[in-house]
């Protein structure tokens, strides 16, 4: 055998070898995604050459979808725990942007009813100044409606 075809012969083994090592990253990483793992990437020191370009860049990719998700999930995370965080101003693209809108909205629409809800109290307790007890029935209202939103300053100006 030349010494040339077994140059091309290794070449040729170390190339399917460095495609399927990838191809298994590539897979590990796509299982991690489907496990709920965004955080997950690939192990660039384990590559060099084109292979590590390759996985930098679904690296990057992978980045560029769990950033606007882990917003997101942090966003839906305080509403449930009735805090109302403030609008999301970091700029996204597409679909990204669609649910930044979405959000936004939301907050925006959470904020005027807690803010509807607590003139309404405000205005019929002020009116039953001469009811104490029913003044207390809807101090207990408004603190109910402090909690469920989060908020306790309001409540101040009852005791």
């Amino acid at each position: 055998m030349k010494p040339t075809a077994a140059i091309k012969r290794t070449k040729t083994t170390k190339h399917k070898s460095d495609s399927r090592v990838v191809l298994a990253e590539i897979t590990r990483l796509r299982d991690a995604v489907a496990m709920g793992r965004l955080s997950d990437r690939a192990a660039l020191s384990k590559f060099d050459g084109e292979s590590r370009i390759l996985l930098w860049r679904v690296n990057d990719m992978l980045d560029a979808i769990a950033k606007p998700f882990e917003v997101t999930a942090k966003y839906i995370d305080k509403m449930s725990k009735c805090v109302i965080p403030p609008a999301i101003t970091e700029s996204y693209n597409g679909e990204f942007n669609l649910v930044k809108n979405n959000l936004n909205e939301l907050i925006r629409m959470i904020t005027a009813l807690r803010n509807a809800l607590e003139s309404e109290i405000d205005e019929r307790v002020s009116k039953m100044v001469h009811f104490p007890i029913t003044k207390k029935r809807f101090a207990g209202i408004r603190e109910k409606v402090a909690k469920t939103f989060g908020r306790v300053s309001f409540l101040t100006h009852l005791s």
